[in-house]
């Protein structure tokens, strides 16, 4: 296990680091590689075929499904809501709103094999619905799901150009989101946010620090449920 603390500040001044690099263009393959570094870590060593350690893995192995499956008291999520909400949030910006293609979600029989009771990205999420997602779906194959999301994100990324840095998100494909139920209606506050964004700030938060934001929220809900289970 790595000291985490250090290992925080130090993805975090590797983040600042790309944001600069990106911004300004410099050494697009070595932008990618960055990014690469800071997206792997947040995701499982089986997704990223690398013999490194993974944040996401020291904070869900060894954990019981029962557990995943508990919202505690005095807290919003469970770990089933954020592995969901990470790898649907991923799935969307990156596949339709970067790259102008559709949901992994929507392929490969996801949306089935995932028996949901809900289709969109958690975000304003109602309680009874919170209650049913943490019950209900198959959380192998939401691990998988979040795999292959990740795995799609790389692919993008590796085929980018210089110039597709700077491009804004097109409306179009913000209202695709709400049209294929990924984005409640009501949160317009989160498409009014990604419609702002371009390319290299995309790169920056749903795939990087969006994904660390949960990840630490994870390690302290497991914290909490060793005491109480």
């Amino acid at each position: 296990m790595q000291d985490l603390k250090t290992f925080r500040r130090i993805w975090s001044s590797d983040q600042k680091r790309l944001r600069d690099m990106l911004k300004v263009g410099i050494s697009l393959d070595k932008s990618k590689e960055l990014f690469f570094s800071q997206h792997a870590v947040l995701h499982s060593q089986k997704m990223s075929g690398l013999d490194s350690w993974s944040y996401a893995d020291e904070i869900f192995t060894g954990i019981n499904e029962d557990q995943f499956r508990i919202v505690p008291d005095g807290k919003d999520h469970s770990l089933v809501w954020i592995l969901w909400h990470i790898s649907r949030i991923e799935d969307v910006t990156m596949n339709v709103l970067v790259a102008g293609g559709s949901q992994q979600y929507l392929q490969d029989q996801w949306k089935r094999k995932l028996a949901s009771p809900i289709d969109h990205v958690g975000n304003l999420v109602n309680s009874r619905d919170l209650i049913d997602l943490t019950q209900d779906v198959d959380l192998k194959v939401l691990f998988e799901y979040r795999d292959a999301v990740g795995s799609q994100t790389r692919h993008i990324v590796r085929g980018m150009e210089l110039e597709e840095l700077g491009q804004k998100v097109q409306p179009g494909r913000l209202d695709r989101l709400v049209n294929e139920g990924a984005v409640l209606p009501d949160a317009e506050g989160l498409l009014d946010y990604w419609g702002k964004r371009k390319t290299f700030e995309m790169l920056l938060m749903p795939p990087t620090r969006h994904l660390m934001t949960h990840l630490n929220e994870a390690y302290s809900l497991v914290r909490i449920l060793e005491k109480i289970t």
